[in-house]
């Protein structure tokens, strides 16, 4: 299996005609329900909602226009990241990974299945709560339409340089805002007013 995380490509992230990329490694999933322990090492940990797809089916080389073929269920996700150490490694131009794709630094919820019209009326709400269920901060909607390539553009891109296989987790991009991550709180996701993600900070 593989999980191929799509960087700067929500809003207007990304110069690049196609963003960059992240492979993570399957001990960065983090299922939905379980703790996600903070690191006790004085750093910033911030968690960066996202929109997962999984690919159903065997493919390389695929064409947009095919593409939607080959995933049929999305998740809300969130790419965790320890923002004190990536300002250090972008400062010294140095590789992202250890701060962005540690063990269980991509917590992902439940996957839904898409309607047939696509991806268009799927929205994730991700909410911020303390240890009492008070809202922290704002809720956070990640809004597929707002991505600069959508999943078949992502997965014809992808496709050209991997062979994509069932069960391969694509994480279509983040958004630019945040949350401050602590012990004691949860951050969940809906679609709806069901709920599809469900992460306790411990």
């Amino acid at each position: 299996m593989k999980l191929i995380s799509l960087l700067e490509n929500y809003g207007n992230a990304s110069p690049l005609p196609t963003p960059p990329l992240l492979l993570l490694t399957d001990v960065s999933l983090l299922k939905s329900g379980k703790p996600f322990f903070v690191p006790d090492d004085g750093h910033e940990y911030r968690a960066f909602p996202s929109m997962a797809i999984r690919i159903c089916r065997l493919g390389k080389s695929i064409p947009a226009r095919f593409a939607h073929r080959y995933y049929q269920k999305a998740a809300p996700a969130l790419n965790i990241r320890d923002i004190t150490l990536l300002s250090l490694l972008r400062k010294e131009s140095l590789p992202w990974t250890e701060a962005v794709a540690f063990d269980y630094s991509t917590p992902t919820g439940d996957f839904i299945s898409l309607p047939q019209m696509g991806m268009d009326d799927i929205k994730f709400t991700f909410r911020h709560l303390d240890n009492t269920g008070k809202e922290i901060s704002s809720p956070i909607v990640f809004d597929p339409e707002r991505l600069q390539i959508g999943a078949d553009k992502a997965i014809e891109v992808l496709s050209r340089r991997f062979t994509l296989k069932d069960g391969d987790i694509i994480f279509l991009g983040h958004t630019p805002d945040s949350f401050l991550l602590s012990p004691r709180q949860t951050v969940e996701a809906f679609t709806d007013t069901k709920r599809n993600l469900f992460v306790k900070l411990r």
